[in-house]
């Protein structure tokens, strides 16, 4: 391929130390069965991900300080009129690209495409059985693919939420766009998965999701949390005990630590608003006295 071919797709990679995983990310890029520029934006990374990234494309940008903001700038960068937005331990089949020109080809705006997790630990496999209850879920699922003019027409994601951007551009997209699915997966890449990592990670989101409920009401962020095994948890023991109770109590202990987390964000969002009208009740008060 010479440099002047013009390509279609421009898959845009956030990354932050992601040695660990971004070589198999971005090979899985390089094999599609179409070709893709590849755009990494690091987040000023101290391991080795932009030595590793180098050799895959000279497309590699440093900004931050999150993958909203990450993702915006390389999409602003992007010369395809499609643009695709796949994080740093995701690794695509080789059909992916072509899936997604099918689909857009055929009249659709912006392209789910069905993830699936792998990993080594238990607790990886616990979220692995946890996420193909999501597959073909409309309030789940997230947007990946779409027309960078619909997109750049969008404003992007937006830079504020750490956690919920993708929800948040997909019900933004659905009022005004053709959203379709594709059936070739993303494999997102667990690793050796800890029951406290997990949490963490999860527990880091609830800041995000604060601010995603603020725009998008607290009815939509319970449609989110509203997950198909709640209803028929007698699905979670179809495939063995372990993994079913593994997700009870992945699920339970993630569950705990955002809302903890919502709660203090709530208190601290009162207290400060009644900081406020105490300031401005005082102010008032001084102004009488001296009238």
């Amino acid at each position: 391929m010479s440099p002047e071919t013009e390509l279609e797709i421009s898959i845009i990679i956030p990354t932050y130390n992601s040695a660990s995983t971004i070589v198999e990310c971005l090979r899985s890029v390089i094999n599609q069965t179409v070709p893709c520029e590849i755009i990494v934006v690091d987040n000023y990374s101290t391991d080795e991900t932009i030595v590793l990234a180098q050799a895959f494309t000279n497309r590699i940008l440093i900004a931050g300080p999150e993958r909203s903001a990450q993702r915006n700038l390389g999409a602003k960068l992007a010369k395809s009129s499609i643009v695709g937005f796949v994080d740093s331990d995701m690794i695509l089949e080789s059909s992916v690209a072509e899936n997604v020109l099918w689909q857009i080809d055929a009249g659709v705006d912006a392209v789910i495409v069905p993830e699936v997790s792998i990993g080594v630990s238990f607790w990886a496999r616990v979220r692995a059985f946890e996420r193909q209850f999501y597959i073909g879920s409309d309030s789940i699922e997230a947007v990946r693919f779409l027309r960078r003019s619909l997109f750049e027409s969008m404003d992007g994601f937006d830079e504020s939420l750490n956690a919920g951007e993708d929800w948040d551009l997909t019900s933004r997209l659905r009022q005004v766009a053709v959203v379709g699915r594709i059936g070739a997966r993303i494999f997102h890449n667990e690793g050796n998965l800890g029951f406290a990592a997990a949490c963490r990670k999860k527990a880091n989101y609830a800041d995000g999701l604060s601010v995603f409920i603020g725009k998008h009401g607290v009815r939509s962020f319970l449609a989110k949390a509203n997950r198909p095994y709640v209803k028929r948890p007698w699905l979670l023991f179809q495939s063995g005990v372990s993994l079913g109770v593994g997700v009870i109590v992945l699920k339970s202990a993630e569950t705990l630590l955002v809302f903890r987390r919502l709660l203090w964000l709530l208190s601290v969002a009162l207290v400060n608003k009644l900081r406020k009208s105490v300031r401005i009740l005082l102010g008032r008060e001084a102004i009488d006295v001296e009238t």
